[in-house]
């Protein structure tokens, strides 16, 4: 009985070797282009250390807000697939990436008391992924794949106010941050040298460090002097990501 049970396996194991032998038309070496459309979500860890309290606000005060945008993206990409047995097929990848602007948005707590006066951006500039991709091959010319990497970003983010009488009026930074992707895509063979992909991801990035600093200001009628230490946004970012890639086979090691 038991070697009933076995027989299917041995026989997919088998079937797909064979299949996959005389029939995979995915070359070894690609390189291509993307472009991608991204749909983010991000909350906004907002913290602010007041030496003089004023109002309801005491020593310190926090607060959290969530916000949306919509940002594209261009990518140069490069990879090597392998098709260690049967059906199945893996590739390691890279891709260069740039983005569009990210937009503006009043933070989830200004330095000073009028929001309206106040304004905070946050964007993806440019950056890096690597990542493995295993799939299966559905027909010599379909791949269905799955998507596990890493990723090195540049972002922007910064902090305007036009009050006259808080200083400084504009706060600025520029980290690189670290991010993990997964995905799902179809490559479909169209020409004997390209194909097209289509694939959808998920990103996700946290602790995007904000602007930090200290502003002095005069909140009203009155004489006091308000002084804003250690102001820090940290923001955590998800991505839903939908990418069309046009791929290109060199057959170099034909």
């Amino acid at each position: 009985m038991k070697k009933f049970f076995f027989l299917p396996f041995f026989f997919l194991v088998f079937t797909s070797s064979v299949f996959s032998k005389s029939s995979n038309e995915f070359d070894p070496f690609y390189v291509g282009i993307a472009g991608g459309y991204w749909d983010q979500s991000f909350k906004d860890h907002y913290t602010q250390q007041n030496i003089i309290p004023i109002g309801t606000q005491g020593p310190t005060y926090s607060n959290t807000d969530f916000h949306e945008q919509n940002i594209k993206s261009f990518s140069l990409l490069g990879g090597y697939g392998f098709n260690p047995f049967g059906l199945i097929f893996a590739a390691i990848e890279g891709n260069f990436n740039w983005y569009s602007s990210g937009k503006n948005f009043t933070p989830s707590e200004p330095f000073y008391t009028y929001s309206n006066f106040s304004q905070a951006s946050l964007s993806q500039e440019y950056g890096m992924q690597v990542a493995l991709l295993p799939g299966i091959l559905v027909t010599p010319k379909t791949l269905a794949y799955g998507r596990i990497g890493y990723g090195y970003e540049l972002y922007k983010n910064s902090y305007v106010t036009d009050i006259p009488v808080v200083f400084p009026k504009r706060f600025s930074n520029s980290p690189w941050i670290s991010e993990y992707i997964l995905g799902i895509g179809i490559n479909q063979k169209l020409l004997k040298q390209i194909s097209l992909r289509l694939e959808f991801q998920y990103v996700d990035v946290n602790n995007i460090p904000g602007v930090r600093g200290s502003t002095f200001g005069v909140p009203g009628p009155g004489p006091e002097i308000r002084l804003f230490n250690n102001h820090q946004d940290n923001y955590d970012l998800h991505s839903r990501v939908g990418l069309l890639s046009v791929i290109y086979y060199p057959e170099i090691f034909n």
